[in-house]
């Protein structure tokens, strides 16, 4: 049996991955590992400060059966895929990044908090720096929207997200929302827009990687 694992920095995120992996394979089973208070931590002293904790979060996941471990916060992800823990562990935000070096030269970016926003940039360099392409990126900080995703104002933030990106769209090639929280934002976007959304895409990545593809 194929196994997932997964780990937050949001227990908001369980249901939406829960969901993406049945919609793909319902004999795919799940493990999730939430650490609420790893964002707070990055915000205040950078990645580096959580390696040690993430290690063990990956490592307990491992642990537990994982075929593959999906790291659903673009803002620990950097330290997550250092860590070695006998199992492929994925950035929920590789996937996009990948395939948006790609898709065009002008690409935009929308986050909702600055530690989310960095890491994605700078992985994107990384991929098109390995796919020997030169890019532009255009961020956009969604300014006061993750105050409304923490406090449960989900429809409020996802509608703002969207009119960022529908913004930004008319600016780019192609828009990359890649904090998982943000997947919301996608139900409210015009058919045909060029936006990659980071959750669907990293978990068929993550079932290849489980399945040895």
């Amino acid at each position: 049996m194929t196994t997932i694992g997964f780990l937050h920095t949001s227990q908001k995120h369980v249901d939406t991955f829960d969901a993406l992996v049945a919609e793909a394979d319902q004999s795919v089973t799940t493990l999730h590992h939430v650490a609420s208070t790893l964002l707070s931590q990055v915000r205040q002293a950078g990645a580096a400060a959580v390696a040690d904790e993430v290690a063990a979060d990956l490592a307990d996941l491992a642990d537990q059966g994982a075929d593959v471990i999906v790291v659903t916060s673009p803002a620990i992800a950097g330290v997550a895929e250092r860590v070695d823990v006998g199992v492929p562990v994925l950035r929920v935000d590789r996937p996009v990044a990948h395939d948006a070096v790609r898709a065009g030269k002008r690409i935009g970016v929308v986050a909702a908090v600055a530690s989310a926003l960095v890491p994605t940039i700078e992985l994107l360099h990384e991929e098109g720096k390995a796919a020997g392409v030169e890019i532009e990126i255009v961020p956009v900080i969604v300014a006061g929207a993750w105050m409304a995703f923490e406090s449960g104002e989900e429809d409020e933030f996802a509608r703002d997200v969207a009119t960022a990106t529908i913004d930004l769209a008319e600016r780019t090639d192609i828009v990359v929302l890649a904090q998982a929280s943000l997947m919301g934002a996608a139900r409210f976007l015009p058919e045909g827009l060029p936006v990659l959304v980071s959750p669907p895409k990293a978990v068929a990545v993550a079932l290849d990687k489980a399945r040895g593809r």
